[in-house]
């Protein structure tokens, strides 16, 4: 289902977009705070997101249409952000896709390379966190079936920010895996805006204060043609 491409943009349009950010940061506004997240002792904010806007700079609009063209040729309805992350995300989806009745698409341009910065994808679907969150509830009541374990990511993974704190288990072992996306810079992930995902747990290695990406969500009028993933 997700789709991993290298070279979707250039080290200059990188550049692009990170000057983007430097010039229209005080813009910037909170998207999640660490409320309910294991590493709330960490700082109450996950990450700021700064719209892409072609009235701010038709050079990055452009490009977030072509990278969306790429996957979703003749889109038109599109919705981009700068993401700056505090802290990773842990298990989720990308709660753009509860609010239509079709389907709705994500995809993330890494701006570094960094092996650390990873995202880690699975093939289940939800209608929105709400919905994980009562996924995320039948799985551990009473507790997590061991025979119904599909995989062992977690072992492979850092997923120590997503391990469920009353039974040490992660939810992502009992889902199937869709790839684990690794940052590289100008490359890019594509997948289903309703797919379960979660970031790799970069702040571990205490090597970096921020991780940041381009992130869009796109989508075709009901009656269009969707794109099979």
């Amino acid at each position: 289902m997700a789709q991993i491409e290298h070279n979707l943009i250039s080290a200059d349009e990188i550049e692009l977009f990170k000057q983007y950010y430097n010039t229209f940061s005080t813009e910037k506004y909170v998207n999640a705070t660490t409320d309910d997240h294991l590493m709330v002792d960490q700082g109450p904010i996950i990450d700021h997101r700064l719209l892409i806007e072609p009235s701010k700079s038709q050079q990055c609009w452009d490009i977030v249409q072509r990278v969306t063209h790429h996957f979703l040729p003749g889109c038109e309805n599109i919705w981009a952000n700068y993401q700056r992350q505090s802290l990773p995300h842990s298990t989720h989806v990308d709660d753009y896709c509860k609010h239509f009745d079709v389907p709705t698409y994500t995809v993330i341009i890494a701006l570094d390379t960094h092996p650390e910065f990873n995202v880690i994808l699975c093939k289940e679907e939800a209608n929105s966190n709400d919905h994980l969150s009562q996924m995320l509830y039948d799985w551990a009541t009473p507790a997590p079936n061991p025979a119904t374990k599909i995989c062992n990511i977690s072992e492979t993974e850092d997923l120590e920010h997503s391990i469920d704190p009353v039974h040490q288990q992660h939810f992502l072992d009992w889902l199937t895996p869709d790839g684990v996306f690794r940052y590289t810079a100008g490359s890019g992930v594509f997948f289903l805006a309703s797919q379960i995902h979660c970031s790799g747990n970069w702040h571990k290695y205490n090597k970096f204060i921020n991780k940041d990406l381009v992130q869009i969500h796109a989508h075709y009028n009901k009656g269009e043609k969707n794109v099979a993933i």
